[in-house]
């Protein structure tokens, strides 16, 4: 479960990078 987590993480900061 914890790569679940690392790859949410990263899809959360993909979207916070895309919306600046």
């Amino acid at each position: 479960m914890l790569i679940v987590s690392f790859y949410t993480i990263k899809h959360i900061r993909f979207l916070l990078l895309n919306h600046q």
